[in-house]
């Protein structure tokens, strides 16, 4: 499967580890605890042994659930807690990229789209960011350029009332290269 850089490479590798990571210290402890549990003397006969055992077996199994419901309950919480967490670091920021690019689609071109240091989405947020800037200088680039045209056409008019014919000539080749400034700085646009 091929990744678009939105999601670090290792992301899946330590959410991995952390919930393999939960469940070997569950399993451990209850172990342990179980081990401590059944530290009982057995007793110093035959028959005290048997009858010993016998009372054993139910308070294993009665301590037994308790431990294993105990742990099922930590490494449950834990991991419920966990993609919790994770989520939070993928979700909220794909959220804010969200809001940010509606703004940005609405002309705010200054915008600069931060993110937490632990959040996994900076390479997206870093791409939007830099997307934004690129608009923006083709933005002023263009509006420079409307600006030259503008200028040129409005300087021809001039010329025009006046009956100026040097001076006009000199106008519409000013007003012509302005707009091949402007159909160049157009050109790679694809719409």
């Amino acid at each position: 499967m091929t990744t678009l850089g939105i999601i670090p490479k290792n992301f899946s590798l330590r959410l991995t580890v952390t919930v393999i990571t939960i469940i070997a210290i569950g399993v451990t402890v209850t172990g342990i605890l179980l081990y401590i549990s059944s530290q009982v003397f057995i007793g110093q006969t035959y028959t005290e042994g048997l009858k010993n055992l016998a009372q054993m077996k139910e308070i294993l199994l009665q301590k037994s659930i308790i431990i294993y419901l105990a742990t099922s309950f930590f490494i449950i919480g834990g991991i419920v807690l966990l993609t919790l967490f994770y989520s939070h670091r993928v979700a909220g920021p794909l959220y804010r990229l969200g809001v940010s690019a509606r703004t940005i689609a609405g002309g705010d071109y200054t915008l600069r789209v931060k993110l937490r240091d632990r959040d996994v989405v900076h390479p997206l947020a870093e791409s939007l960011n830099f997307l934004t800037e690129q608009y923006r200088k083709r933005m002023v680039l263009l509006a420079e350029r409307v600006a030259g045209v503008r200028e040129a056409a409005e300087h021809v008019a001039e010329l025009s009332r006046k009956d100026g014919n040097g001076e006009f000539e000199r106008a519409i080749d000013q007003l012509s290269r302005a707009s091949e400034e402007l159909k160049k700085a157009m050109a790679d646009i694809k719409i």
